[in-house]
């Protein structure tokens, strides 16, 4: 887009992805072509004795045809390019071919100046990325432009980052001051609400907010978390409400006087201001599905692993009588503009030959007659239409379009990077004509769109990116806007650096165990009094900032962790119940478990009322028996592997656990290990069984009571 604006001659080249990957593609865009003498060019083109398509082949074969036919056909730049636009892995080949050209070839790398947007993007996710980036910085030329906004000081990178030789290095920086503004929200799928989170409710508690206002770059980005009313709320400014405080919601001129006040917050200021900015606007909403969460006004940009898949699903491909009614329509459309295309066919003279010969060649001003409206200011032709398939015109028809590293329709992707340039300011109040863009981690880097107001993540891909991938996807917000995650964890990874996830899990372990701690001084207790035992978990929990969710999930862990071997470094003076050994067989375990159950049942139903409590308790207890965090290094729990399905019909039983929770935490995990490759699935194939006989058992209840009915 740059170069078109600011007509420089310029080359695109990519790796042929069709064969093995050694062969590359260099091509000339239409702009730097001068149309006039082309034309001649084109007819002469025998005389040239060359053919027209590039083809593919290898990086230096490319270069030296696209030099050669760039000038013999009068090319802007007469055949050699300001700028080449490569992807990463041609430019890995580029720069050792480059290293190894002539003093005289135009691509000789003295001649070159690289500059390498966003080079440590994807090293953490994959290791090929890794090798091809290496590779570049291998063979960098005499002069090198690094641009990250998360590579870190020059003094802090590994030797490979800093090329063949010794280097002479500069550091511009830019503080991020100026970042457009953008509120950070969790959407909660099972209420479907969605919740603002502020730049103080990312933090669990003062003692991690102290942490992270020491390191030397987070405290400025978080600034671009604040709403108006937050900044005024900070520098101690009460205006009267209305216009006056709409005046104040752009903070980023304040942004520098209120950072040392952010960074220099007391525990009472902490305190109360987290509190504040909870409540009131910064509660739950309720919306319709995320698709009531999607921009109203300017374009969201969803990010997840399969964007075709995802795109349909908000077009609302699941409705499938609305859908099919959509289609209906369509294809009248399409019937109508092919009558209407071949009717004006009949009444048009033929093609001038120069006209025929810029058709040929693709010229922009020659085209299909015969437009197709999808929506408002989204037309297509009808012969892209026509080859296309009627579900994605519906799709499109819907305002949503997807992009992802290959298998990207055509006519979606030349949509898709329409989209790209809307502008805001020439809407004039109407919606975008796509207003949903879609697109896995390849097209996150790929998607610069002013137009940009909301930003989904999806956990899918949230969970797998590193903190420089999140920075980067927030990054995508173009002006003030909003920011949606699937999960706080994946949010808090975003807003407090790559070590927030591990001091998260150490924090859980801490608290987990502060849970079982207390559990077990309740078991010598006679008689039990379960108000109180539920405000004593209450304190632990809530001076580790942690939720009641949280604390029901592990009092139940504590009950089951009974029947093991005690822990390690239990305090003196706590009741001894657990046994000295393992259980020999699962019946002699179960025996226990129910024993214990029983003695804690008043407890754990007071607790695990709610049955989103009940499917959390049950992600703890496949934790704790898949010995992965919090409970890692208590191999113990692997006991409860063995023995999976039957201890799930134990707390089944005992009415502990419900049968909706079971079927729901069930659901959730075979979607999440549907996404996952790696995932541990140990703990769900053991509880299938079990599973399926609940599943059964509610089948024949339904037929039952049709029965009835009848």
């Amino acid at each position: 887009q740059e170069c078109e604006a600011h007509a420089a001659p310029y080359w695109t080249a990519a790796r042929d992805s069709s064969g093995d990957g050694s062969m590359h593609q260099v091509r000339r865009p239409y702009s730097i072509r001068d149309r006039a003498r082309n034309r001649k060019a084109m007819r002469a083109k025998a005389a040239i004795g060359e053919k027209m398509s590039a083809g593919s082949g290898t990086v230096e074969s490319q270069l030296e045809y696209a030099a050669d036919i760039g000038y013999k056909l009068k090319d802007h730049g007469a055949g050699k390019p300001d700028i080449i636009i490569a992807d990463l892995n041609t430019t890995a080949a580029l720069l050792k071919a480059a290293h190894a050209a002539k003093d005289t070839c135009f691509y000789h790398q003295n001649n070159l100046l690289l500059y390498f947007d966003e080079p440590n993007m994807g090293i953490h996710l994959d290791p090929n990325v890794l090798g091809v980036v290496s590779t570049i910085q291998q063979h960098m030329p005499i002069a090198a432009v690094l641009a990250s906004a998360t590579l870190g000081p020059w003094e802090g990178l590994e030797q490979w980052w800093r090329g063949p030789v010794p280097a002479r290095q500069i550091t511009i920086s830019l503080e991020p001051y100026d970042l457009p503004m953008s509120t950070l929200n969790v959407y909660n799928t099972d209420a479907s609400t969605v919740a603002p989170v502020s730049p103080l409710g990312i933090f669990a508690n003062y003692a991690e907010f102290q942490r992270t206002m020491a390191d030397h770059r987070l405290p400025c980005l978080l600034l671009r978390h604040l709403t108006g009313r937050q900044g005024n709320d900070l520098l101690g400014i009460k205006g009267p409400g209305g216009d006056w405080d709409k005046v104040q919601a752009d903070v980023k001129s304040l942004r520098v006087a209120v950072e040392p006040i952010f960074k220099g917050l007391s525990y009472a200021d902490f305190t109360r201001l987290k509190a504040l900015w909870a409540a009131g606007e910064g509660g739950a909403r309720k919306v319709e599905g995320i698709k009531g969460a999607l921009s109203k006004e300017g374009v969201t940009m969803v990010g997840c692993i399969d964007p075709r898949k995802v795109a349909f699903a908000l077009a609302g491909y699941a409705n499938r009588e609305e859908w099919t009614a959509s289609v209906h329509n369509l294809n009248a459309k399409l019937k109508e503009g092919e009558r209407m295309m071949k009717e004006q066919s009949k009444q048009k003279d033929k093609k001038k030959k120069e006209e025929e010969e810029e058709a040929m060649m693709g010229d922009e001003e020659g085209g299909q007659v015969g437009l197709i409206t999808l929506r408002p200011m989204l037309k297509v032709t009808v012969a892209e239409a026509l080859d296309s398939d009627i579900d994605t015109l519906v799709m499109l028809s819907k305002g949503i379009a997807y992009a992802c590293g290959s298998g990207t329709e055509p006519m979606v992707k030349r949509l898709y990077n329409q989209a790209l340039l809307t502008v805001p300011d020439s809407l004039k109040g109407r919606a975008p004509p796509l207003n949903v863009l879609v697109v896995d981690y390849s097209s996150i880097y790929g998607t610069d769109c002013p137009a940009v107001d909301t930003l989904l993540l999806q956990e899918d891909l949230g969970r797998l990116l590193a903190w420089e991938d999140l920075q980067q996807f927030l990054g995508r917000l173009r002006r003030d806007g909003t920011a949606i995650f699937y999960s706080l964890r994946t949010l808090r990874r975003a807003a407090l650096g790559p070590g927030a996830e591990e001091i998260e899990d150490k924090a859980e372990a801490e608290y987990q165990r502060s849970v079982e701690l207390a559990v077990l001084g309740m078991q010598d207790k006679a008689p039990r009094d379960v108000a109180a035992e539920v405000a004593a978990l209450s304190e632990v929990t809530e001076a580790q900032g942690r939720s009641v969710a949280d604390a029901a999930a592990f009092a139940l862990t504590s009950v089951l962790s009974f029947v093991l071997p005690p822990p390690l470094k239990l305090p003196e003076g706590l009741p001894k119940v657990h046994p000295a050994e393992l259980a020999g067989t699962d019946k002699e375990l179960l025996a226990a478990l129910q024993k214990q159950l029983k003695a804690n049942s008043a407890l754990l139903l007071k607790l695990l009322k709610k049955k989103t409590d009940q499917v959390a308790a049950l992600n703890k207890i496949e934790a704790l028996a898949l010995s992965a965090s919090p409970f890692v290094g208590r191999t113990g729990g692997v006991r409860f592997l063995g023995a999976a399905g039957q201890t799930l019909k134990l707390l089944y039983d005992m009415d502990i656990i419900s049968e909706e929770a079971f079927l729901a935490w069930s659901q959730q995990r075979r979607a999440a290990a549907a996404m996952e490759s790696d995932s541990d699935v140990r703990f769900i194939e053991k509880t299938k069984a079990f599973i399926a006989w609940l599943e059964e058992s509610e089948s024949e209840e339904e037929e039952s009571d049709e029965e009835d009915e009848e």
